[in-house]
């Protein structure tokens, strides 16, 4: 059976604000945002075999560029309280470094 460690919304914040801070997480970020996040285009393509269904998806992967910037913009002091999120021991880090 595996232990399971609670990280607090403040210490996920903490851990995108450090991955967003080194130079590796700027090149991974703009690689994303460079793929999926669609800012100076459609998502729409009509010459897609089903335009809706593309589109829906590239919708879903702007939406994962979006959830990382607000996560890299946020206070964590003002997101502590918003609820858990749960990590195993397989999962290791040491969110006191990352402070």
């Amino acid at each position: 059976m595996t232990q399971e460690t609670v990280v607090s919304p403040a210490d996920i914040v903490i851990a995108y604000k450090a991955m967003a801070a080194t130079q590796e997480g700027q090149i991974v970020l703009q690689d994303l945002i460079n793929k999926f996040g669609y800012a100076r285009g459609s998502m729409y393509n009509p010459h897609e075999q089903h335009p809706q269904i593309a589109m829906t998806i590239a919708e879903g992967q702007r939406t994962v560029c979006v959830y990382i910037g607000n996560m890299i913009d946020s206070d964590p002091a003002m997101v502590e309280n918003a609820g858990r999120s749960i990590m195993t021991e397989d999962e290791e880090y040491d969110i006191e470094s990352l402070r």
